[in-house]
C-alpha cells in the first residue's frame, strides 16, 4: 500500500476507534450522554442503542475490509467480516430510519438522517448483490460508498464541535450538518472512484471472480 494510502487508512482507523468509544459511552455511560441522545432515548431508546452498537461495529470493521492484504491472503476472513458488516449496516440503517422522524430540528434534520439511512442501506445492498453475481470490482465500488456513509457518524461528531466553537447557532447548524455529515463523503468517494476508473486501475468486472462469494 502506498504511503499516502497508508496515512489515509490509519487516519480513518483512528477516527473510527475514537468515535466508537464516544458511541459506546452513550450506551453504557448515562452521564456522558448529550441532550440530543437523552431526547432520543425518551422517544426511541431501543432504536438508538441498536443504531449505535451496530454502527460502531460497522465503523470498526470497514477499514479492515479495505485492506488489500486481507482480501488477497485471507479471503475467508474478508468474507466473514463482510457478512458481519452487511448485517450491522442493515440493523443500524433500519434503526436509523426508525429514529429519523424524531431527529432534533424537525423535518430538515429528519429528512437528512432519513436519506442517509436509505443511502447506507442501498449502497450496502448493491454491494452484496454485486459480489453474489461475481462482479468484484463493482462490489468494491459499492462498499467504498457504503463505508463513506458509515463515516457520517464520525463527521457528525467533528462538525458539531467545530460549529459551536465557530459561534454558530445550534439548530440551523444541526440542520446543515444532518446533510453535511454524509453528502460530501459520498461525493468524495465518487470522485476517488472516477479518478481510479479514469486511470484504468479497475475493470468493470474481474474475469473468473467467484459468484456468491459472500
Amino acid at each position: 500500500m502506498p504511503r499516502r494510502s497508508q496515512f489515509a487508512w490509519w487516519t480513518v482507523m483512528c477516527l473510527a476507534i475514537l468515535i466508537a468509544i464516544v458511541g459506546l459511552l452513550t450506551v453504557f455511560a448515562p452521564e456522558a450522554r448529550s441532550p440530543i441522545a437523552v431526547a432520543q432515548i425518551d422517544r426511541a431508546a431501543l432504536a438508538l442503542f441498536l443504531h449505535i452498537t451496530a454502527s460502531v461495529a460497522a465503523l470498526l470493521i470497514g477499514p479492515l475490509q479495505l485492506l488489500p492484504r486481507i482480501r488477497a491472503r485471507h479471503i475467508a476472513i474478508h468474507r466473514w467480516m463482510g457478512r458481519v458488516y452487511v448485517t450491522m449496516v442493515a440493523l443500524g440503517g433500519i434503526a436509523g430510519l426508525v429514529m429519523a422522524p424524531f431527529a432534533y430540528g424537525g423535518i430538515v434534520s429528519a429528512s437528512g438522517f432519513g436519506a442517509l439511512a436509505l443511502a447506507w442501506l442501498g449502497t450496502t445492498a448493491l454491494g452484496l448483490k454485486s459480489i453474489r453475481e461475481g462482479a468484484v470490482a463493482e462490489h468494491r465500488r459499492c462498499m467504498l460508498r457504503s463505508y463513506a456513509l458509515t463515516m457520517a457518524g464520525v463527521m457528525l461528531r467533528i462538525y458539531l464541535p467545530i460549529a459551536m466553537v465557530a459561534g454558530a447557532i445550534f439548530e440551523p447548524a444541526y440542520h446543515l450538518i444532518a446533510w453535511l455529515c454524509w453528502v460530501p463523503n459520498l461525493l468524495l468517494a465518487e470522485l476517488w472512484l472516477a479518478r481510479r476508473s479514469g486511470a484504468g486501475t479497475e475493470g468493470a468486472r474481474l474475469d473468473g471472480a467467484p459468484r456468491g462469494a459472500v
